[in-house]
């Protein structure tokens, strides 16, 4: 279902601010997610889905929270990561792909918004208390970084850059105690704005 542009004309304003800042023309439809669990994610045919329950939540009282999300899901689409992301998160292999793209999305996301980095502070600690506390080492497992490492990581750099994703591999691989088996998989170069 679309999400209503009266209801929530917010939505659409950013959406068009980011796709002017980054001169992408193709149009994106902005619709609720059908289940609970996932905030926002991107679909194969370039729209963004949003929690309703999120949205209702969020947009009175703190829009920046939705805003950064919506700014995250846009830079998905931005960098054409319009696979099914549960169809890599289902392979061990890729979740240092899906980490990398999830970091590159949070931080040039967050560059969109033109938040400040305490504004994107408080935004994080909103999410990571709406979503239930989660670990670093719990959201590793599905290939996520954590609310902390976020804040962390765009609070360090204003653009994500391929020195960012070995730090954070880094991390990763000290964290989850995996060892890289072959060579890491590469993710498409960074398209900047």
């Amino acid at each position: 279902m679309k999400i209503p542009k009266l209801k929530y004309p917010e939505l659409y304003q950013w959406i068009t601010e980011f796709k002017e800042k980054t001169k992408f023309k193709r149009k994106i439809n902005l619709k609720y997610t059908n289940g609970k669990g996932v905030l926002g994610r991107v679909t194969v045919f370039g729209n963004i889905e949003l929690e309703k329950g999120f949205i209702k939540h969020f947009m009175s009282l703190q829009p920046n929270v939705v805003k950064f999300i919506l700014a995250h899901e846009f830079i998905h689409i931005f960098q054409e990561e319009l696979v099914s992301l549960h169809q890599i998160l289902n392979s061990k292999s890729h979740r240092s792909v899906v980490l990398r793209h999830e970091m590159r999305a949070n931080i040039n996301g967050a560059a969109l918004t033109g938040l400040t980095n305490e504004e994107i502070r408080e935004a994080q600690i909103q999410l990571w208390l709406y979503e239930g506390h989660k670990r670093k080492q719990l959201n590793y497992k599905s290939g996520y970084p954590s609310r902390m490492q976020i804040i962390k990581f765009v609070s360090k750099y204003n653009r994500y850059s391929d020195d960012v994703g070995y730090e954070l591999l880094n991390d990763y691989y000290e964290v989850s105690g995996e060892v890289p088996s072959g060579q890491i998989k590469s993710i498409k170069p960074t398209k900047f704005f």
